[in-house]
C-alpha cells in the first residue's frame, strides 16, 4: 500500500534514534580508546571499560527499545544518555571531561552525516562503526550483541526509499545544527573551517544512479544516440559510483564511520597542527556558544530508552578509577562563557607539543578569567527513577 507524504515524514522522523545512538556511541568509544591509551591506563582496565560500555549500549533490552519508532530526542536528553553510558563501567569522568567528550562525539558524527554523498550512505556509516566496535572487544558474548544490533539495523532500513533516507538525514542535520565546537585534529585535517563549520568536499565516489558531472546524452526518437563528457570544474576528483557491492559486509565503498583518531590516520599530519590551531584560535568572528542543558529534561524522552541504560551494577571500589581530565591538553581559548572574543577549541592530539604551546600561550595572554558558574542539573539516575 502506497504511503502518503505525511506518513513518510512521520516514519522517517521516528527512525532516527538508532542511527544517532549507534554512530555517536561509536565515536565515543573511538575517543575513549585513544584517551585511555594516552592517559597510560593499564590495558586490562581499558579493555574492561570499552567492553562494559559496549555491552551496556548493545544490551538486548536497550536495543529493543532503541529500535522502536519514537521522536528524536533533544540534545540535553541525548547527552544524559551518553553520560550514563560513559559511566557504566569502572571509569569515572568529571563534568568538564564529559562535556568535551560529548562535544567531540557530536562534531565527529556531524562531519560524517554531512559528508555522505548520498543519504543512503548513513547505513554504511553505521555498519562501519559496528565493524570497528567488534574489533575493540574480545568477549564472544559482547560481539554477539553487536552482531544482533547490526542485523536489526539492516532489517529496519533495507526497504527505505531515497526520499525517506533524505528525510532521515534532514532530521539528523537538525539535531546537529549550529554546533560548531572547534577540534584541532579536524582543523589540521581541513575537514573543519576556522569558524567551526564542517568543510564538505565533492570529491570521491559519486552516489549510485548518478553520472560524472559534464555527461551529456543525445537521444533520437526516445533512443540513446550518442554520449559525450565535457570538462567541468566540479568533476575533478569525482569517481564513478560503485555498484554491485554488498554494503552489509566489510569493504564498503563508503569509508565514513572509521576511526578519526587512530594512530595510523594521524601519522604524518602533525607538522601543520600548530599553524592551523593558531589560525583558528586567533581568527575573527563570533564564538559558538554550546547549547545550554535544560534544567529539567523532558521525562517523556527518557521514559523508555534511558531506563534501559544500566546493567553491570556498581563496580567494586578497588576497581574504579577517576580521570580528572580526559583531555589534559585542552585549553579554553577565550574569556567567560558568552564572550565573542574566541571560541573553544579542543586540542585533541596530546602528542603535539606545538599545539599545546599555542593554546597555553594564548590562555596566558588572555588571563584565567572567571570560572563558569555550574548550572543546576538533575541527575539522570534520579530522573529515571522518578519516571
Amino acid at each position: 500500500v502506497a504511503r502518503t507524504s505525511r506518513e513518510m515524514v512521520t516514519s522517517s522522523q521516528q527512525m532516527t534514534m538508532p542511527l544517532l545512538i549507534i554512530n555517536m556511541g561509536g565515536e565515543m568509544l573511538y575517543i575513549l580508546e585513544q584517551r585511555l591509551q594516552a592517559q597510560s591506563i593499564v590495558e586490562e582496565k581499558s579493555l574492561r571499560v570499552l567492553q562494559d560500555v559496549i555491552s551496556t549500549m548493545f544490551s538486548a533490552k536497550f536495543i529493543g527499545e532503541l529500535f522502536k519508532p519514537q521522536p528524536m530526542y533533544s540534545n540535553s536528553s541525548t547527552r544524559q544518555i551518553f553520560d550514563r553510558l560513559a559511566h557504566s563501567s569502572i571509569m569515572r569522568l568529571n563534568e568538564s571531561s564529559m562535556d568535551k567528550l560529548y562535544d567531540l562525539m557530536t562534531m565527529g558524527c556531524k562531519y560524517q552525516v554531512l559528508s555522505c554523498s548520498s543519504p543512503a550512505d548513513l547505513i554504511q556509516v553505521s555498519l562501519n562503526h559496528l565493524d570497528a566496535l567488534r574489533k575493540l572487544v574480545k568477549k564472544p558474548a559482547v560481539v554477539q550483541l553487536v552482531d544482533s544490533a547490526a542485523k536489526q539495523l539492516i532489517q529496519m532500513f533495507k526497504e527505505l526509499t531515497p526520499g525517506e533516507f533524505t528525510l532521515l538525514r534532514q532530521t539528523l542535520c537538525r539535531f546537529f545544527q549550529d554546533r560548531r565546537v572547534k577540534v584541532s585534529l579536524f582543523l589540521q585535517d581541513q575537514i573543519q573551517s576556522p569558524d567551526g563549520s564542517i568543510t564538505i568536499t565533492h570529491k570521491g565516489a559519486l552516489p549510485v544512479g548518478t553520472d560524472l558531472p559534464g555527461t551529456i546524452r543525445y537521444f533520437d526518437d526516445g533512443k540513446l544516440d550518442s554520449e559525450e563528457v565535457i570538462a567541468v570544474g566540479n568533476a575533478a576528483g569525482c569517481t564513478p559510483a560503485v555498484t554491485g557491492v554488498d554494503v552489509t559486509k566489510p569493504g564498503r565503498p563508503c569509508q565514513l564511520g572509521s576511526n578519526l583518531y587512530s594512530k595510523e590516520r594521524r601519522k604524518g599530519k602533525k607538522a601543520a597542527a600548530a599553524k592551523v590551531a593558531k589560525a583558528a584560535l586567533t581568527g575573527g568572528g563570533s564564538s559558538f556558544v554550546p547549547e545550554e542543558s535544560a534544567k529539567v529534561a523532558a521525562k517523556a524522552e527518557l521514559n523508555q530508552l534511558a531506563q534501559m541504560i544500566g546493567g553491570g551494577g556498581v563496580a567494586p571500589e578497588a576497581d574504579s578509577f577517576n580521570i580528572v581530565n580526559l583531555f589534559p591538553d585542552t585549553a579554553l581559548a577565550g574569556a567567560a562563557p558568552g564572550s565573542d572574543r574566541l571560541a573553544e577549541i579542543i586540542a585533541f592530539d596530546a602528542d603535539d607539543a606545538d599545539v599545546r604551546s599555542v593554546a597555553h600561550q594564548l590562555a596566558a595572554d588572555l588571563g584565567d578569567g572567571e570560572e563558569a558558574k555550574e548550572e543546576d542539573e538533575d541527575d539522570l539516575l534520579a530522573l529515571m527513577d522518578a519516571s
